[in-house]
């Protein structure tokens, strides 16, 4: 009894490996792609507002307050990933103006002076910094 239930379990699988497995591959031709011959400079078309940099030259700007105390601590611009662009001793009452390099896709600087984190964007090439709390 048991070899006869063995024999038959043995021959569905086989019916079904057969049936299953015969399957006809489509035929799938392949793509052609045209990719146009270039044999001088003269033929390359590149967009005209191209070029090779990969930073721009902005303008920090840090405006001066008239506190009655004269208080001076460490200026930090840094960029959003933290990477630090400026560092330098400061008076709060004094005006400071400073060209930095950032990476092309800059449009934010982090400012931290003393308790005062801030972050401000850079228009037109340059970034305005005050320190007043808004």
């Amino acid at each position: 009894m048991k070899k006869e239930y063995f024999l038959a379990v043995a021959l569905l699988a086989m019916i079904q490996v057969t049936f299953t497995s015969c399957k006809k591959l489509e035929d799938v031709e392949p793509k052609t792609v045209i990719v146009p011959t270039v044999t001088s400079f003269k033929q390359i078309k590149v967009d005209p507002s191209f070029n090779w940099k990969s930073t721009k030259v902005i303008s920090i700007n840090v405006e001066a307050l008239n506190p009655e105390l004269d208080i001076t601590n460490t200026l930090f611009v840094k960029s959003e990933s933290g990477d630090v662009l400026l560092t330098k001793l400061h008076k709060m009452n004094e005006s400071y103006t400073a060209n930095i390099t950032v990476p092309l896709k800059t449009t934010k600087v982090i400012v931290n002076f003393g308790s005062i984190v801030k972050t401000v964007s850079i228009n037109n090439g340059s970034a305005v910094i005050n320190f007043i709390k808004n």
